[in-house]
């Protein structure tokens, strides 16, 4: 059973879900107020490879859990033969969506048309110092005052995070049809914040959606 509590966060209102705050943009889906992982808008939180629900201590295509070794060997979520093993999947399913393995069935990873519609339908604003945490980011506010802040936390790579503090990079649910060894994402840093994609053993951010 989801409980639904409203509270009150930065001057506006928010739904705890499932003990996680959603926010009302006036878009298709409500966001998520932190990363997973993170329990205030500026934290970092925890870095997923696209369609794992942990996160682990390195980071490349030995250890990604839907290949067999190498970018040319997927075993999931393949439409190009050149790449692995067919079998025709665009869009993670719930047990390998690090949202719904980590918060509940409530939520999820947004797909790259939700990621696109928050682009689309909201101002934009990059925080070289959001509320003087020390973190930058970028401040996306909706046209009814609501807003999310997401944090340029970088990705990560082998062992190490990279380009903290610089850029950000965010999931989607969204294979990227044209290389299956990697998938949609959002990438922000202080010239741009637009849809990008990244290789599938990368480590990246995960900003959850849930159904309005």
């Amino acid at each position: 059973m989801s409980l639904y509590v409203s509270v009150s966060v930065f001057a506006q209102k928010t739904e705890e879900i499932d003990g996680h705050k959603a926010v009302d943009l006036g878009l298709s889906v409500k966001w998520a107020t932190c990363n997973i992982g993170a329990n205030k808008p500026a934290e970092a939180g925890d870095y997923f490879s696209w369609g794992e629900v942990k996160t682990k201590k390195v980071y490349d295509w030995k250890n990604y859990a839907y290949c067999s070794g190498g970018a040319k060997s997927i075993t999931k979520y393949c439409v190009l033969p050149a790449y692995g093993s067919t079998d025709g999947r665009k869009e993670l399913g719930s047990a390998d969506d690090a949202a719904s393995a980590n918060w509940g069935s409530e939520w999820r990873t947004p797909t790259m048309e939700e990621f696109n519609e928050l682009m689309k339908k909201c101002k934009v604003k990059w925080m070289p110092n959001y509320r003087n945490t020390g973190v930058p980011g970028y401040k996306v506010t909706a046209k009814n005052g609501n807003f999310i802040f997401l944090p340029a936390v970088g990705f990560y790579q082998l062992q190490r995070t990279e380009d903290v503090g610089k850029c950000g990079h965010y999931a989607t649910s969204t294979l990227y049809e044209k290389s299956n060894d990697s998938a949609y994402s959002v990438i922000l840093d202080a010239a741009r914040m637009e849809g990008s994609f990244d290789y599938r053993y990368y480590g990246i951010s995960v900003r959850p959606v849930t159904a309005k």
